[in-house]
């Protein structure tokens, strides 16, 4: 267990009435907050947060876990003190189960889902179930990018304003074709360095308007 990580309590496995117990955390998920115009994050708390999912990765990263493997905003949840807390890791059985065709879930799900996934991932017809390490970095990565600024995405060519659904799978067939060297891609424990130097410049530009 981990303070950045979401405690698992137990589980339902009679089918077809499959469902987890967990701790529960009433801000939702760091998507649910990102796209809320009711909740105002200050520079200092997108930190904080961020800082949060690298501690919790970071932990996976050095368990028996090892990787996450289906890491996005949507599976970053945040408590009553807004600590947030990495969820939905170490189940690829269940996930296995799951229905995930175009068919079974419609175009939309289908390709915001796939969002997060590095592009190596996409392009293996048999990705192993539980991710990778290098696959975590690349998601964070996205998530970071999410962070920066609204959650909602407009996609707009011409003058021409795309539905959600054509974005998503417009990125998906982009990403696909991205050819990234996965020896760049940093470690988590980098990472975590990377943004303890973006708290001290944030944190050197605040005494300076301070003072």
């Amino acid at each position: 267990n981990s303070v950045f990580t979401h405690r698992f309590t137990g589980a339902c496995l009679d089918a077809p009435h499959w469902c987890i117990v967990t701790e529960y955390c009433p801000k939702g998920s760091l998507e649910d907050i990102l796209e809320n115009d009711q909740i105002k994050l200050d520079n200092m708390m997108r930190y904080s947060l961020l800082h949060d999912l690298v501690k919790g990765l970071y932990f996976l990263h050095n368990s028996e876990i090892r990787s996450h493997g289906r890491l996005k905003s949507s599976n970053c949840v945040v408590d009553s003190r807004f600590v947030l807390k990495v969820t939905d890791f170490g189940l690829h059985g269940l996930h296995a189960m799951e229905e995930n065709t175009v068919d079974d879930i419609g175009e939309h799900a289908f390709y915001k889902k796939q969002l997060w996934t590095a592009p190596e991932l996409l392009r293996n017809p048999n990705p192993p179930p539980m991710g990778t390490q290098k696959g975590d970095i690349y998601s964070f990565a996205i998530i970071l990018h999410e962070s920066g600024g609204s959650g909602e995405t407009i996609a707009q060519n011409n003058g021409q304003i795309y539905t959600k659904t054509a974005f998503y799978k417009g990125i998906m067939v982009a990403i696909k074709k991205l050819n990234i060297d996965q020896k760049k891609y940093p470690k988590v424990d980098l990472s975590r360095a990377q943004l303890m130097e973006l708290k001290k410049m944030k944190d050197l530009q605040h005494d300076h308007i301070t003072r």
